[in-house]
């Protein structure tokens, strides 16, 4: 792993595309900006489980939650 040191509004270029900026430092956190040339989609973790989770295409049950065998919430 290689750790870097960078003050707030300092960069670090990766390969000739992506720049990572520190815009704020605070005691217990770090807000970073990170810039991409062209059509780089950046995608947050929540969404990216949201994708990955299974459809009503797969699983015909999820169409139908209240299906025979499937937990109702009262």
């Amino acid at each position: 792993m290689t750790q870097l040191w960078r003050r707030a509004n300092e960069e670090v270029l990766i390969g000739d595309d992506v720049t990572v900026r520190v815009l704020e430092v605070g005691l217990t956190f770090v807000r970073l900006g990170i810039t991409t040339a062209g059509a780089n989609p950046s995608y947050r973790e929540v969404e990216l489980a949201c994708q990955k989770s299974p459809s009503s295409e797969d699983d015909p049950a999820l169409a139908n939650p209240l299906a025979e065998g499937r937990p109702r919430f009262s």
